[in-house]
């Protein structure tokens, strides 16, 4: 499998270079945790991470504790309808047994991935949208189901490689911009020159794009085409990185542009083309993203909420412990019933991911398991962000001072409802469809 392209940087072995971290870089990054991680995962991983790292550090510690590889696990998801013809001879048990493991692999491999996401958030909103954005590329390529062999085989190559060498992606999702005359335009070109693709244009929000070792991008061709495709960041010329557009805290996610200058690359850096999976392929990433990325909020809300709660330990009213006053109780408690009222819309994502697994043909499945990660993300951003203020009227002015957890909370936190799909916008689309106008 040709990683490179034409242009690309290329260790003696084949793989993608990447140089190792300095000793600099290296320190303060702890040592490994599990590389499979379920359940509850409580303080696990959030204790081991330092929210003043760079992002550097960040990206060194996702490679070293495995944390990165969690969605690598290949989807086994076929149709019930292929597995009991693959399996015919088998007995009805056996057959259960197999088509059952098929619908829980995307679904174990979501909750893996929230679980995780959930306590990077706990200790830094900008961390976890850096790791969010690696983690559900790679895990929605992992599990989308297909029947197509080729791709398969691609992606197979494609994860083990990840896996093996331990590589982190950037990734751009689609920027397909909608016109008024209903047609689509990009960014980015792709020309076909006869085995060829060369890629010229730009993407002006890529995360990890001065840290990861892989991009997952789109472009379109001369005939309109949609393609999605990958390339090493690495060490290749015709791949520019420009400043990031972002200041203060949320500069930790590595964002960046990045600029195509003829970057040459071949058939097989093709994941997929706009037509047969593609659609359904982007809403299946869409999906990921929305049902992923709200753990990192309600993770940053959990521990905005312990922060209080110590607070309200060590300070006396009138001679009582602040946590003892009924009022400040029922305050906190109201906020807790929001943060969990808002984790139980996971199931309903992990659940639609299931029904995708049985069946990947049902193109419905799609669009409700889009929606209902889209609903989980509305939510969760909101809740998380709407409890800034109120957990720093429980804290009081201590809740502004420069060292308090909840300054940094109170900011960060009203990104989620801007990325990637403006609130407005879905609140829009479910009005036209409440109305039966979508």
């Amino acid at each position: 499998m040709n990683l490179n392209g034409e242009n690309g940087a290329r260790s003696s072995a084949g793989h993608v270079s990447r140089e190792a971290p300095s000793r600099t870089e290296a320190q303060g990054v702890p040592s490994a945790v599990s590389n499979t991680i379920s359940g509850t995962i409580s303080g696990t991983i959030s204790g081991t991470i330092d929210a003043s790292w760079t992002a550097s550090q960040l990206a060194d510690w996702l490679r070293q504790s495995g944390v990165g590889i969690i969605p690598c696990s290949p989807s086994h998801a076929e149709t019930h309808a292929e597995t009991h013809a693959e399996t015919h001879a088998e007995t009805h048990a056996e057959t259960h047994a197999e088509t059952h493991e098929a619908t829980s692999g995307a679904a174990r491999c979501y909750e893996q991935c929230h679980d995780a996401l959930f306590e990077i958030g706990r200790a830094s909103i900008p961390f976890g949208i850096a790791a969010c954005m690696h983690m559900y590329m790679l895990a929605a390529i992992a599990q989308f189901p297909t029947s197509d062999d080729a791709l398969k085989a691609r992606r197979d190559a494609f994860l083990s490689l990840v896996r093996s060498e331990r590589l982190l992606i950037a990734n751009s999702g689609s920027d397909a911009v909608g016109r008024a005359d209903n047609t689509r335009t990009s960014s980015t070109r792709a020309v076909r020159s006869d085995s060829q693709i060369v890629i010229t244009g730009s993407k002006s929000f890529v995360t990890l794009a001065s840290e990861a070792d892989l991009l997952v991008f789109t472009a379109m061709d001369a005939c309109g085409t949609m393609l999605s495709l990958f390339t090493p960041l690495r060490g290749v010329p015709a791949i520019r990185i420009g400043p990031s557009p972002f200041g203060g805290l949320l500069g930790q996610t590595a964002t960046s542009s990045v600029s195509f200058d003829g970057l040459v690359l071949g058939a097989e850096n093709v994941v997929a083309e706009a037509g047969g999976s593609f659609e359904a392929g982007h809403l299946f990433q869409r999906t990921w993203f929305q049902g992923l990325i709200g753990a990192v909020y309600l993770g940053a809300m959990s521990a905005a909420l312990d922060h209080v709660a110590v607070f309200a330990a060590t300070v006396d009213v009138g001679g009582s412990p602040l946590g003892q006053l009924d009022g400040f109780v029922q305050d906190l408690g109201r906020l807790r019933i929001q943060m969990l009222s808002a984790l139980q819309l996971r199931h309903g994502v992990s659940d639609a991911l299931r029904r995708i697994a049985a069946r990947p043909r049902e193109e419905s499945a799609f669009a409700v398991a889009s929606e209902r990660a889209s609903v989980y993300k509305y939510t969760a951003t909101k809740v998380a962000e709407e409890a800034g203020p109120s957990v720093r009227k429980l804290v009081g002015t201590r809740a502004f001072a420069p060292a308090s957890p909840l300054v940094r909370f109170s900011s960060d936190v009203m990104f989620g409802q801007l990325h990637p799909e403006l609130a407005p916008l879905f609140e829009r689309a479910q009005g036209q469809r409440a109305l039966g106008r979508a």
